[in-house]
């Protein structure tokens, strides 16, 4: 059998210097990309979760250091 290829996005920090705005555009271009790819977004910031979670986007919260 063949299985359809999905791509992924790994993203380090990528947004480290956007202003709110700008990251919650892109924090809405990701949700877009995902339904297309698995979207892989590692950072120290609160940020991107407070807004994921203001706006009640789900999403899987890993934690490296409990790795």
């Amino acid at each position: 059998h063949s299985f359809p290829t999905r791509r992924s996005s790994d993203l380090d920090d990528a947004f480290v210097n956007y202003d709110l705005d700008r990251l919650r555009s892109a924090i809405f271009y990701l949700l877009d990309e995902s339904y297309n790819r698995q979207i892989i977004y590692l950072t120290c910031h609160k940020r991107e979760e407070e807004i994921l979670y203001s706006e009640s986007i789900n999403y899987h919260r890993v934690y490296l250091e409990e790795l």
